[in-house]
């Protein structure tokens, strides 16, 4: 039954007339924000590190998980409103059979709005890479009722085939705080400008996706995350597949943060069916620059090849203590306790508001 499966996604593959993809869609998607936004670049101000990764593994109705897993890596640099950052990420469909990738640079310019204000301008070019393993393929001649199978033939072609392309996405965000409350909006495109064709026979498609995504953080006391609340809200348009996402989180304390949420699927196909998921979400912050994240997903019903199902998500945050804007501040960490630490030079702060969102 298993090789049944992964003869369908071949034909559909390789031989359906503009076929379409979609990209993976991480309900937590304020974890890794290059992912979602190439204008987040340096947006934890200069001389922040930031590093983040996610894992999203959909279980599907039938053989073959789509697992997705991305990693980013930002800075702000120093003296300068400008961040930059890596972009990686690999999505594998059909117990691996099918395996796409992506690597990319992270550019943005950050302008000050007014005195608790600012706007961002991302672009992120990528270069995408899609494989196909044959020797997933593997038929047989002949049968018999007491030895089983008696004579093999595999594919005749054995290696793994692939298809690359480069790619571009341009963001944009404006975000504006006072001591207790931090706002993020912003948009996406990707694929941009127009759409991206990855795949064998120069038919398979990725159309360009727009996202628009809102942030809202509330910090009762700037100096502790304990009893802070955010919303965080994501609508997705790639295609005709609309997806929306709503989020919303409580930290229990300075540690613990619990948390639920919805994520609806529209398509406009009579092939496949609009799916509802409720989102459940649990983190843990066991020191103030690190950051882990699980969630889980219940569908309501529907088969949803744009990235529903029964899923969870796995992410991990990494944030710099202080501001490293000389060689001496980055070499400074690995050196032993026993000596002294070098300073790090002075860097401005842009924002200028005392406390820190996750987004």
């Amino acid at each position: 039954m298993k090789t049944y499966y992964y003869l369908i996604a071949l034909i559909l593959l390789l031989f359906c007339i503009n076929s379409k993809a979609q990209d993976p869609v991480f309900s937590n998607f304020f974890t890794n924000r290059l992912f979602l936004n190439p204008a987040f670049a340096g947006d934890d101000g200069p001389g922040r590190v930031r590093a983040a990764s996610l894992h999203r593994n959909i279980f599907r109705p039938m053989r073959g998980p789509m697992n997705a897993t991305n990693f980013g890596l930002d800075y702000g640099l120093c003296n300068a409103n400008i961040g930059i950052g890596l972009l990686a990420g690999n999505e594998t469909q059909g117990d691996g059979f099918l395996s796409s990738n992506h690597a990319g640079i992270v550019l943005s310019v950050k302008k000050d709005l007014t005195r608790n204000c600012y706007g961002t301008l991302g672009f992120q070019m990528s270069y995408m890479s899609q494989s196909v393993d044959w020797n997933q393929f593997i038929f047989s001649d002949q049968l018999d009722p007491v030895y089983g199978v008696t004579m093999n033939s595999t594919n005749q072609n054995m290696n793994r085939q692939f298809s690359n392309q480069k790619d571009m996405s341009l963001g944009a965000l404006v975000k504006w705080w006072d001591w207790k409350r931090v706002n993020t909006l912003g948009i996406n495109f990707s694929h941009a400008p127009s759409r991206t064709n990855v795949g064998y026979l120069s038919n398979y498609q990725i159309p360009v996706r727009a996202s628009l995504h809102y942030g809202f953080f509330y910090k009762p006391n700037p100096s502790i995350p304990d009893n802070a609340k955010e919303l965080q809200v994501r609508i997705d348009k790639q295609d005709k597949f609309i997806i929306s996402i709503i989020n919303f989180n409580w930290y229990i304390n300075d540690k613990i943060a619990v948390g639920s949420g919805f994520r609806a699927s529209f398509y406009n196909s009579q092939a496949l069916k609009n799916t509802q998921n409720a989102l459940f979400n649990v983190s843990l912050l066991p020191t103030q620059n690190i950051k882990i994240l699980a969630s889980y997903e219940a569908s309501f019903g529907g088969i949803n090849l744009a990235g529903g199902g029964n899923s969870f998500e796995l992410g991990i945050i990494f944030t710099s203590k202080t501001e490293m804007c000389s060689f001496r501040s980055f070499t400074g960490v690995f050196k032993s306790k026993r000596k002294t630490a070098a300073r790090s030079t002075p860097c401005p702060v842009f924002n200028k508001a005392k406390i820190i969102a996750p987004f």
